[in-house]
């Protein structure tokens, strides 16, 4: 093998987490199950799929028949290759051996099931359980490890107490305290924490972004990758969020009336509840704004285009009403997660904002 010792895992920060993994793989000590935990889009799936298509390239089979591991005349081919038969099945979708679980799309609503059940953690079982062709690596990223139901739970719990030889799950969540402690305990944990708003900032540079634009990217990304990555390949993306962001600060100065017809229109728009619990996302990001603003910490402000208009915005409230606030956005969150009246929470909610 002639290839530079490197890996072609082209995720913004995250070092420490891809310098642990790559770790495992050039020591061929990866373990049979991972649980990736923290905020979403924060790049928790894309570096799983790196993961994945590492340990299905020919290069690392190549790279796993050598005897000696750290020997210094050993160059660790660049992983994945990116062009050998394995990497091309893996980028088009239809590798074999990978397998994505997630909430089912209920077709009769067009939404996601409220949960992975236990039908689905079977059918990933009778998957496992075949003989792999190829004796490669079989590998699970599980999506919203959170949402598995209890029987799924308990279901998944069994596989991961006897695995099948060379599997690899990766559980992922944004809350990690909602996943089983056995579960958990049978897993290597990786806590994926924000990206430093300069990392993304400096790699909007790279790619050639107007310095005020990686700015903004950087600020309204919140430390999160994929955002970033996103913005980047649509920059009116950037623009379309200061939009909804301005609109959240005339929502906090307008009267009940125009209130109760936003939270009508919220509902009339036939919203999913994960994307009315984003929009309400977007709210407390502002509300926490007008709060950054009025200490004078311009630098942590996530709209700064509308610096100006935070400044001014809710000058008749305390301090204390607007942390109230937030937390009854937090509030609200967790009543839509429980299935109570859209619009009764969302009318509530704006009424004591």
């Amino acid at each position: 093998m002639s290839a530079k010792g490197e890996f072609d895992w082209p995720l913004i920060g995250h070092e420490k987490v891809k310098e642990f993994l790559q770790t495992g793989v050039k020591q061929r000590r990866l373990a049979q199950a991972y649980l990736f935990y923290g905020p979403e889009k924060i790049g928790k799936t894309t570096l799983a799929k790196y993961l994945a298509k590492t340990v299905f390239c020919e290069s690392y089979r190549e790279y796993s028949k050598l005897n000696n591991i750290l020997s210094e005349k050993v160059d660790l081919a660049k992983l994945p290759c990116g062009v050998c038969s394995e990497c091309q099945q893996f980028d088009r979708g239809i590798h074999s051996e990978f397998y994505l679980v997630e909430r089912e799309i209920n077709s009769k609503i067009g939404e996601k099931r409220g949960n992975i059940t236990i039908s689905q953690i079977r059918e990933l079982q009778s998957k496992l359980n075949k003989r792999s062709f190829s004796n490669s690596y079989k590998v699970v990223i599980l999506k919203e490890a959170e949402t598995l139901n209890k029987e799924a739970a308990n279901a998944l719990l069994k596989t991961l107490e006897e695995p099948t030889p060379r599997t690899i799950l990766i559980l992922l969540t944004v809350a990690k305290e909602m996943i089983l402690e056995t579960i958990q305990s049978r897993c290597q944990v990786v806590q994926f924490l924000p990206v430093t708003r300069n990392e993304i900032y400096q790699y909007a540079l790279t790619r050639g972004t107007n310095r005020n634009v990686a700015e903004e990217i950087a600020s309204l990304s919140q430390g999160r990758p994929t955002i970033a990555l996103g913005a980047l390949e649509r920059i009116d993306v950037i623009q379309e969020q200061i939009i909804k962001g301005a609109e959240w600060l005339n929502l906090c100065k307008s009267d009940n009336q125009t209130k109760l017809k936003q939270a009508e229109k919220m509902v009339q728009t036939k919203m999913s509840v994960d994307g009315l619990i984003k929009e309400l996302t977007n709210f407390s990001i502002i509300l926490r704004d007008i709060l950054l603003t009025r200490a004078n910490q311009l630098d942590l402000v996530t709209f700064k285009s509308l610096i100006t208009e935070l400044q001014t915005a809710l000058a008749n409230r305390v301090d204390e009403d607007l942390a109230g606030a937030l937390k009854r956005v937090e509030q609200a969150k967790i009543q839509l997660k429980q299935n109570i009246s859209a619009r009764l929470v969302l009318e509530n909610l704006f009424l004591n904002i």
